[in-house]
């Protein structure tokens, strides 16, 4: 079951309160913890310092502005860049494990990768095109550099690099409907997506043997949900340990449970979990069973999963 605390923004003070609501006794509780407003002490300022331009070879992208700020206090330096994508909506980024690459991806159906350099610049390296629609999510490899993207053409794609050119290694095919949120588990060796079409699907890489040496692992479905699992579109997933949990537009946060190797059941479903769709869900990486979401309520909620499970 959970309990939570939300958290809103007030001008310059923090506000957490719980909500209650008549739920069978079957049902996991929300159970209250705290209510408490604290004043806001007075914020560092950040100071703008410079501006930078950098002209970059990829279609669609109109500049990258690099912004440095000082803080007022400590003089500790902030590095703000912001790259300006013309009449396009940015869905997603997401940095590799090393931190030297910048995945983002945009309604023009193309994944950029960018590369970090040692004076603060940004440099385009890999325009990918493979999507045939808007790519809604891109999520990194936990210990590879290998990227997989998520599309409203209903397909996931990996990518990789191969004597610094960037390809389709696997395209995984499953979903009925636009993928929107992917998440690997804590090896590399699975990834969960979430779909428009209501199902949670778990892939998992299979193995090179019998393969042609330097060949891709290619990846394969080994489970998935029902679709009267979830009411609505999933929007959000993320897998930790033996844990995923995803965000749902029927306002709900379930919890799936690992019971064997790639068998899940469903551990907890948080019903008007927001009071609206529910736009992401994050674990904490190192506090076990502690669960942030966002919804289209306004709200931040962060939920502790008793375990039971």
């Amino acid at each position: 079951s959970f309990h939570a605390l939300t958290f809103r923004l007030f001008a310059l003070s923090f506000t957490t309160f719980v909500e209650a609501s008549q739920l069978p006794d079957s049902t996991p509780r929300l159970r209250f913890l705290a209510s408490k407003t604290m004043n806001s002490p007075s914020l560092p300022r950040l100071t703008f310092m410079r501006v930078r331009y950098r002209s970059v070879p990829s279609p669609g992208v109109h500049w990258i502005r690099l912004l440095t700020f000082r803080h007022s206090v400590s003089d500790i330096p902030y590095l703000t860049v912001v790259f300006r994508f013309r009449r396009l909506k940015v869905k997603s980024v997401s940095y590799s494990p090393s931190g030297a690459l910048l995945a983002t991806c945009s309604r023009d159906k193309v994944v950029y990768i960018w590369e970090s350099g040692m004076d603060d610049d940004f440099e385009c390296i890999a325009v990918l095109n493979g999507h045939k629609q808007d790519v809604k999510d891109v999520v990194w490899h936990p210990t590879a550099e290998l990227l997989a993207s998520a599309s409203y053409d209903d397909s996931i794609r990996l990518w990789k690099e191969d004597y610094d050119e960037w390809y389709c290694c696997a395209k995984l095919s499953g979903h009925t409907s636009t993928v929107w949120s992917l998440s690997f588990d804590e090896k590399g060796d699975r990834l969960a997506s979430v779909s428009a079409d209501r199902q949670l699907i778990v892939w998992r890489q299979s193995s090179k043997e019998g393969k042609p040496l330097g060949s891709d692992p290619q990846w394969r479905e080994v489970w998935k949900t029902d679709e009267s699992e979830h009411k609505r579109p999933i929007y959000s997933v993320d897998w930790v340990g033996r844990l995923i949990a995803t965000g749902s537009g029927d306002d709900c946060i379930r919890v799936f449970t690992e019971t064997s190797t790639d068998m899940f059941e469903l551990a907890t479903c948080q019903p008007k979990s927001h009071r609206g769709d529910v736009n992401s869900v994050a674990w904490h990486p190192q506090k076990q069973g502690l669960l942030a979401s966002a919804g289209d309520d306004g709200d931040i909620k962060i939920w502790k999963l008793e375990e039971d499970v």
